[in-house]
């Protein structure tokens, strides 16, 4: 089970890969393609429901033209 600090880090990386999605007007089948997941992970990763694998992660930064950090940066700090 997972804690409200790694729900919480769900939510904001969720968030974060989805504002830059709609930013750059991919649809999330685009992203799912490019990132070798399917868009039903795409929908789970932007509602915060699960959080991708280190290596999707870097698949979908890069195409969504950002490094890793973006998406993660400041995540949990008080």
């Amino acid at each position: 089970m997972k804690t409200s600090r790694e729900i919480k880090f769900d939510k904001i990386l969720g968030s974060r890969i989805r504002g830059k999605r709609k930013q750059l007007g991919y649809l999330q089948r685009e992203l799912a393609l490019s990132s070798k997941i399917s868009r039903q992970a795409v929908v789970y990763i932007e509602k915060g429901k699960s959080s991708p694998t280190l290596y999707h992660l870097t698949l979908i930064a890069k195409k969504l033209r950002e490094p890793v950090d973006y998406f993660t940066r400041n995540i949990g700090e008080r």
